[in-house]
C-alpha cells in the first residue's frame, strides 16, 4: 500500500518554507522513496510549490463564472499523474494550506469522503499533516497579512466580529474531528507551530516535518533561502489600512505596499509582529479563553497529553493600551512614500532618456549597416559583373 501525506497548513505556520524545501529537495526525497510532485498545472498567482492546490482550486472565466467542469478535468488529470507516481514511489507528499479553511467551501461538504474514497480505490493510505498556531498569534499575523497584501481596511477588532473571521477554523478540536471522522484519528499527524515543540535533530520546522513523515534530517538536504517578506507593523500597517479605504488606491495595492515596505527599510524599522501588536492584553486573553477547552481536547486526544496543554509558549500580556497615531504620524509615512515615488519617477525618466539615446545610437548604427548591406547586395555585385565582362571580353578578343 502506498501513502499520501497531505499537508493542509494551517496558514501562517511556515507552509511556504516547507513547500520550498520539499520542491528544492525533490531529487533527494525520491532517493528515499518519497516524491513531491509537480503536475505542471499553474493557477494564476498561486505559487508553483503549492502542488496540492488542484484539490481546492476555483477557476473562473472572464465574466467571473465558475468553471466547475474545468476544475474537475484538472483534478482528474493531477490524480492520474499522482497514481502513476505512486506506482514508482511508495510515498507522495502534497501541500496546500487553504485546505484547512476552505476544503469543503470550494468542493462541497463531502470533500474528505470523496478524497478518501478516491485514494482507497487505488490502495493509497492518507496521512493528514497539520500545524496548529496559538489563536491570538495566528489571527494577528493573518489579519496583518491581509491588510498588507489586499484591500482589507477593517481594524482587527472589526475583523473579529465580521463574516471573514467566522470562516476561519480556529476551533481546532471541531475542525480536526470533522476530518478524523472520515479518515480516522490514527491518520491525523497533528503538530504545534512553536519552536520549543519541534522534533528531529535540528529542532526546526523542517526537521519536525521530515520526522513526521518518517524521514531523518541529514546533510543531504539543501536549505532554501529565506523568503524576503518585510512585515508591516505599527504606523506602517495602520497607514496601509487607511489607504485601503481609498478605492483608487486599492486597485494599486501592490504598488502602495511596495512603497510602504521601502519606507520601513529606509527607517531601519524592520521587525516581526509581536504577540500583542494589534490587540490589547485583555483582548488576547479573551480570545484564547474562547478556545481553551477546544485546545485542551486536542492536546489530550490528538497528542496524548494528559495535562491538556497544547501550547507551551506563555502569552506575553501587558497592560499597555494600543498606540494611538496622530495625523502627523500618518502624514510622515505618506510624505516619505511621495518622496520615494518622486525619486522613482526621476529614475524612470532618466532611464527613459538613456534608452532613447541608446535607441538613437542603434538607429545610426543600423543606417551604417544598411548602407553596407546595400553596397554588398547591390553595388558590389554590379561592380563585379562589369569587371568580369571586361575580362571575358578581353579573352574573347584574344
Amino acid at each position: 500500500m502506498s501513502t499520501l501525506y497531505l499537508h493542509i497548513g494551517m496558514p501562517k505556520t511556515g507552509t511556504s518554507y516547507i513547500q520550498n524545501f520539499l520542491r528544492l529537495n525533490n531529487d533527494t526525497l525520491k532517493q528515499k522513496g518519497y516524491v513531491y510532485p509537480d503536475f505542471g498545472i499553474r493557477f494564476g498567482k498561486i505559487g508553483i510549490n503549492r502542488n496540492g492546490h488542484f484539490l481546492v482550486s476555483v477557476i473562473r472565466d472572464e465574466d467571473r463564472n465558475r468553471l466547475k467542469k474545468e476544475e474537475k478535468r484538472i483534478e482528474n488529470e493531477c490524480f492520474d499523474k499522482l497514481f502513476d507516481l505512486l506506482d514508482e514511489y511508495p510515498n507522495a507528499i502534497l501541500s496546500e494550506e487553504s485546505i484547512w479553511n476552505s476544503g469543503e467551501r470550494t468542493r462541497g461538504k463531502d470533500f474528505w469522503t470523496n478524497l478518501r474514497n478516491r485514494l482507497n480505490a487505488h490502495d493509497v493510505e492518507i496521512k493528514v499533516i497539520v500545524y496548529l498556531r496559538r489563536q491570538d498569534l495566528f489571527i494577528q499575523s493573518f489579519w496583518a497579512q491581509h491588510v498588507k497584501e489586499t484591500g482589507l481596511s477593517e481594524t482587527i477588532q472589526e475583523y473579529l466580529s465580521g463574516k471573514r473571521f467566522k470562516r476561519l477554523k480556529l476551533d481546532y478540536y471541531d475542525r480536526l474531528n470533522t476530518i478524523s471522522d472520515v479518515i480516522g484519528k490514527e491518520n491525523m499527524l497533528v503538530r504545534v507551530y512553536e519552536k520549543n515543540q519541534y522534533i528531529g535533530p535540528e529542532k526546526t520546522i523542517i526537521s519536525d516535518f521530515l520526522t513526521t513523515v518518517g524521514l531523518e534530517y541529514t546533510d543531504e538536504y539543501v536549505q532554501p533561502p529565506r523568503l524576503s517578506n518585510t512585515s508591516l507593523t505599527g504606523i506602517y500597517l495602520e497607514t496601509k489600512r487607511e489607504l485601503n479605504k481609498i478605492e483608487g488606491l486599492v486597485e494599486r495595492k501592490g504598488y502602495i505596499q511596495d512603497l510602504i515596505k521601502k519606507v520601513v527599510v529606509l527607517n531601519d524599522d524592520v521587525r516581526p509582529i509581536s504577540s500583542n501588536e494589534f490587540m490589547t492584553g485583555e483582548e488576547a486573553v479573551a480570545l484564547l479563553k474562547r478556545y481553551e477547552e477546544s485546545n485542551s481536547n486536542v492536546a489530550r486526544e490528538y497528542l496524548g497529553r494528559e495535562d491538556g496543554k497544547l501550547f507551551f509558549e506563555e502569552q506575553k500580556i501587558t497592560n499597555d493600551s494600543l498606540p494611538e497615531y496622530t495625523t502627523s504620524d500618518y502624514m510622515n509615512v505618506i510624505a516619505q512614500m511621495i518622496a520615494l515615488q518622486n525619486t522613482k519617477s526621476n529614475e524612470t525618466a532618466e532611464l527613459i532618456r538613456d534608452l532613447k539615446a541608446e535607441v538613437k545610437e542603434l538607429k545610426e548604427e543600423n543606417k551604417k549597416l544598411q548602407s553596407t548591406v546595400d553596397w554588398v547586395t547591390t553595388s558590389f555585385p554590379k561592380k563585379v559583373t562589369r569587371k568580369l565582362k571586361r575580362i571575358l571580353g578581353i579573352k574573347r578578343n584574344a
